[in-house]
């Protein structure tokens, strides 16, 4: 939204610097993106009186001009023709750079030699126009700044607004915002409100998307230029200028942001106006000459035999306003946002007017706004209005969803939410400064009557949000205020343990990656078996469903980082994913993604992207991480199972994780012929844990504290011959549980497969016994042992490596 300064004092004064000004906005949550001086540049641009114009003595369409700008007068040659003496003009003198960048000098032309240019629009950089110079009205003072005398100096602040604020889409409504910080009064325009009836037949066949349709019909119009005011206030706004009407029509739109349109009244067919939904196999020519696909979602508005216009985004060729045109029907509506977007998106437009509809327009406005530009119109054009205002509304009660509302607020709760004191005064002030009522004051609790401009106002936070904007979040304190825990001393601790879990991941080298939740179906496919939820709107095929699992998207960070030459990429999330889950919609995950090449040769292999164990930092490095991690959290009787799901790892390096028999996710190598689809020359690890089953082990696993045994401990490595059959944790949970409290620590340190092992494998486990109470004798370490490789040959058929 461009607002120029100069307009927007119209409504509100007095204003501070543009650049104070556009400070303030952005801290009131109006984001601005830029201030631009309009006339820079036209410093040396002087306003200049034609005294003589005579022809040129060498070229028929040139003429020889004498002007003054105050001094000695200058002979400037000139190639326009619509100029005469006692004209004033702009002149550029030698010397001058000109916006386009052309440098001024003496020259001859023709052999006549001219001191200047007398410029045009085009020349000047304020239009398209070059067929004629810039003749000026009234009596400026000759050699006077032209930029001043024709009033282009102005600021312009160029807002980049929220979805959520279509209140600001509009001067009015930046007004609003300005007024209420500075403790001054909106100047709204003053409004001649005629009649009801008797104007154009309207009908509302579509009153849910459409709930106020109004049509002005206007007579006797002159379709011509508009004058210099507005078109200087369009083109500053970011609009150019086209004719009186359809000007007039714009402006309205910039000064209360509702979208008028005028029709060609002569156009329409039946002399009606029918507000429906597209018949089957309907077609419109839009304005700029698309012809458009109509379907029985699209909401259009018909004559009576055809559409006439895409509602809410765009009016048809056939009706548009032309120069032969001498009577107007003007349109004001109001149309829901959400159908409106997806028609928008449906055909690939948009507009000024759908980009407000989209984002919301105020109900309320609609009659006021009508008759200001059926007025500014009756002015511009020299027309009549016919009758007065035809309204066709919706039910009562589609009306009231779209009228003002009321909404409460407990300045102990927004205390609990922003951190400092917050006196029910003070939430008073600021809300009935924008222009919210207060209905009911109690002791901890407003009620507020809503004005209709402000749909995006619905909830408590809502207005909390109000109080602390306009506050001014740089006036909150860095420090915290304490405010005592309830009930939400949970979701606390919830969040304190995941960023406990993200700095160990940190300090392991591990990068927290934040990728987008909508993804393309086909990605999840092999991943998860929950069933992605389908996005009713989707912003492209990319992004067509929720995701089920957060591994693709990582997958997708990775091979973009893969394709930049960034080979070394250790990357985790914490996230959501959808679809329903142990009884919940949106459970949490974990997930992660791994490839770093090692040097050739480490662990005696050179890489390779077919081989999951080769010199890659590979799924040991990862489940190390892993382990460790579970182990800070006070998980340390996980169990990890080879397994087969899910079917995008490779079968012979993927393990799911158990405690108690309850999943808590998988670690794997990317399966090969996954690998190849991305085209990577290396096979990532990935993972993805249940975070919610972990935070509730954490639950129910409460941190033990012992005191460290005083007595000297005893290690033995224990070799053994292990059928192929039997996975190395089988073994290590013997070793734990015979050796019992005694155990202090077991791992396992060798893997041994050749000739000597007849096909079994050689798997050599270190384990540390350590009593709390007395020095372990001998004999009691060897019963141990004993117990150990008893249970073991027993069981499993396991025996002692000789």
């Amino acid at each position: 939204m461009k607002v120029p300064v100069s307009w927007l004092q119209e409504y509100v004064s007095p204003l501070p610097p543009a650049d104070e000004l556009a400070e303030r906005l952005t801290m009131l949550g109006l984001e601005v993106d830029a201030v631009v001086r309009t006339g820079a540049g036209l410093e040396k641009v002087l306003v200049g009186k034609v005294l003589e114009v005579n022809q040129h003595p060498n070229a028929d369409r040139l003429t020889y001009c004498k002007v003054t700008i105050g001094s000695q007068p200058l002979d400037i040659v000139c190639g326009a023709t619509n100029h005469k003496a006692g004209d004033y003009v702009a002149v550029a003198l030698p010397g001058t750079t000109l916006p386009n960048g052309i440098k001024l000098k003496k020259s001859k032309i023709r052999g006549v030699e001219s001191m200047g240019m007398m410029c045009s629009e085009q020349e000047l950089g304020l239009g398209d126009s070059h067929d004629g110079i810039i003749v000026m009205e009234g009596e400026p003072k000759v050699g006077s700044s032209f930029a001043e005398a024709f009033d282009l100096l102005d600021d312009v602040i160029d807002i980049d607004l929220t979805p959520n604020r279509g209140d600001c889409l509009s001067m009015l409504g930046v007004a609003r915002e300005v007024a209420a910080d500075r403790g001054l009064t909106v100047k709204r325009p003053q409004v001649e409100i005629g009649p009801e009836g008797g104007g154009f037949d309207v009908s509302n066949e579509a009153p849910d998307q459409c709930p106020r349709y109004t049509g002005i019909l206007i007579e006797g119009i002159k379709i011509g230029p508009s004058p210099a005011w507005l078109a200087r206030k369009l083109e500053r706004a970011g609009l150019r200028s086209i004719n009186n009407v359809v000007d007039a029509t714009n402006f309205v739109m910039l000064e209360y942001g509702q979208p008028p349109h005028a029709f060609d009244a002569d156009t329409l067919r039946g002399d009606k106006i029918i507000v429906r939904m597209a018949k089957p196999g309907e077609t419109i020519k839009v304005i700029d000459g698309t012809v458009i696909k109509l379907t029985p979602e699209d909401m259009v508005i018909a004559d009576g035999e055809r559409p006439v216009a895409l509602a809410g985004v765009m009016g048809g060729l056939e009706t548009e306003v032309s120069d032969k045109t001498t009577r107007v029907l003007l349109e004001m509506a109001f149309f829901t946002a959400i159908p409106l977007r997806r028609k928008s998106k449906r055909h690939g437009m948009s507009s000024d007017a759908s980009q407000r509809f989209e984002r919301g327009v105020d109900f309320e406005a609609i009659v006021e706004s009508s008759w200001r530009c059926a007025r500014l119109i009756e002015e511009l054009s020299g027309g009549r209005i016919k009758g007065g205002i035809t309204i066709a509304d919706g039910p009562a009660e589609t009306l009231q969803l779209y009228q003002r509302r009321n909404v409460s607020i407990r300045p102990s709760r927004a205390e609990h939410l922003l951190g400092v004191p917050i006196a029910p005064s003070m939430v008073r002030d600021k809300l009935t400064a924008l222009g919210l009522k207060c209905l009911e004051e109690s002791d901890d609790s407003l009620q507020f009557e809503v004005p209709s401009h402000r749909n995006d106002l619905e909830r408590e936070v809502d207005l909390i949000e109000e109080v602390a904007r306009t506050v001014g979040y740089n006036e909150f304190p860095n420090c915290i205020y304490p405010v005592p825990f309830t009930g939400e001393s949970r979701g606390v601790q919830r969040t304190e343990r995941i960023e406990q879990i993200r700095r160990f991941l940190e300090a392991r080298g591990w990068r927290e990656a934040v990728t987008y939740s909508f993804v393309a179906k086909e990605s999840l496919k092999g991943w998860s078996d929950l069933k992605p939820p389908k996005i009713a709107n989707p912003l492209s095929l990319q992004q067509e469903v929720m995701r089920t699992s957060v591994v693709p998207s990582l997958l997708t960070a990775l091979k973009k980082n893969y394709r930049r030459g960034v080979t070394e990429v250790a990357l985790f999330e914490v996230a959501r994913v959808y679809g329903g889950d142990h009884g919940l919609l949106e459970p949490g995950r974990l997930s992660g993604v791994l490839t770093a090449p090692r040097e050739p040769g480490w662990r005696g292999k050179a890489p390779n992207a077919k081989d999951a164990a080769s010199g890659n930092r590979d799924i040991f490095d990862v489940k190390g991480d892993l382990v460790s991690l579970l182990s800070s959290l006070g998980i340390q009787d996980a169990i990890w199972e080879r397994t087969q799901k899910p079917s995008t790892l490779h079968p012979g390096f993927a393990s799911r994780i158990l405690l108690n028999e309850i999943d808590l996710g998988y670690l794997g190598v990317l399966h090969p012929d996954v690998v190849d689809e991305m085209e990577l020359t290396i096979a990532p690890v990935v993972f993805e844990l249940d975070l919610d089953a972990i935070l509730q082990a954490m639950d129910r696993k409460k941190p033990e504290l012992k005191m460290p045994s005083e007595f000297p401990s005893v290690t033995r490595d224990l070799a053994l011959i292990v059928p192929a059959n039997v996975e190395a944790h089988v073994v290590e949970d013997v070793i734990v549980q015979e050796a019992g409290q005694w155990l202090e620590s077991c791992r396992l340190f060798d893997v041994y497969r050749g000739d000597q092992t007849g096909g079994e494998v050689s798997l050599a486990f270190r384990y540390t016994l350590r009593s709390a109470k007395d020095t372990l004798k001998e004999k009691a370490v060897e019963k141990t042992e004993e117990r150990i490789l008893a249970k073991l040959q027993r069981e499993y058929g396991i025996t002692r490596r000789q």
